[in-house]
């Protein structure tokens, strides 16, 4: 099924970007420069990404990094 198949790509495609915004934030990158890439304030991606790199670190196994 299509719609199937389209969430599957959203999601990899989400934890493509999360791991980019958090190399981008690790190597110093301001939240400024993550918002002005996606198109978006520094608050909104704050508030979007930020909320999934926390979600992302409680599902990461100890000692694994993201």
């Amino acid at each position: 099924m299509r719609v199937q198949a389209a969430r599957q790509n959203r999601a990899q495609a989400d934890e493509i970007l999360n791991d980019a915004v958090a190399r981008a934030r690790t190597a110093g990158q301001p939240w400024s420069a993550v918002g002005a890439v996606l198109g978006t304030t520094r608050q909104a991606a704050q508030q979007r990404l930020h909320i999934r790199e926390a979600i992302a670190t409680l599902n990461c196994p100890e000692g694994e990094k993201l």
